[in-house]
């Protein structure tokens, strides 16, 4: 009983089904045999129009400027204008370049007569140096004709220097020799060889000391 209620209910949704299908097709004939016919679209390109607010950009940014101030007294160019390489953009006015041109020439006057004087004053300090030189030479020269026993005193100086340092040397060496400085006798010869050698380079120095005070007194006389 169940079975042949189910058939029927499932057959009868079939057939409502299969109405619905046939009226829907049967409806859109009927609208299409009675509506407006449509019309034709030619083939042709549409043109598309598009409005748009932008600003063109530089690809470089530039710094220019003259080489002097003054003040700009035409402009040979606008803004956005194309512009070639080495091409005048302006100039000056040149009331201000002939100024700074004038100043400049002063400025070069006045270093070269600067270095003029200072060549001048130069030329002068070194003839003057020069002349004094000559002169400290010459007085040198006429002392040493009246005291020749300066260059003798300087030579026994150097002598009795040398004198001294050998006999010092001697004496260490002497000092190093047990074998030979246990004599008394070696003792007292080393020692009155270079007490002698000391007592000479006394009287050098004290020579020499003698002849250049000499010279320097005459020098000073020739000054005055």
């Amino acid at each position: 009983m169940k079975l042949r209620r189910l058939i029927l209910i499932t057959g009868g949704l079939v057939l409502v089904a299969v109405l619905l299908f046939v009226g829907t097709g049967w409806l859109s004939r009927s609208s299409n045999r009675t509506g407006d016919p449509t019309p034709e679209v030619a083939d042709t390109p549409a043109a598309i129009g598009v409005r748009a607010r932008g600003e063109v950009v530089p690809v470089a940014w530039a710094e220019l400027s003259f080489s002097s101030d003054g003040r700009v007294a035409e402009w040979f160019v606008a803004e956005g204008d194309v512009v070639e390489t080495g091409a005048p953009l302006g100039r000056l006015e040149p009331a201000a370049l002939e100024l700074a041109l004038q100043e400049a020439q002063a400025g070069l006057e006045t270093a070269e007569l600067e270095l003029a004087q200072a060549q001048i004053e130069h030329q002068r300090q070194q003839a003057e140096a020069e002349l004094a030189l000559q002169v400290a030479e010459d007085r040198l020269a006429q002392a040493r004709a009246r005291f020749p026993t300066l260059t003798a005193a300087e030579v026994t100086l150097q002598q009795a220097i040398q004198t001294e340092a050998d006999a010092a040397y001697e004496y260490e060496k002497a000092v190093n020799r047990p074998w030979e400085w246990r004599f008394e006798e070696v003792q007292k010869a080393y020692t009155k060889a270079w007490q002698d050698a000391k007592d000479g380079l006394a009287v050098a120095q004290a020579e020499h000391d003698a002849a250049v005070a000499e010279q320097y007194a005459s020098s000073q006389e020739l000054a005055i």
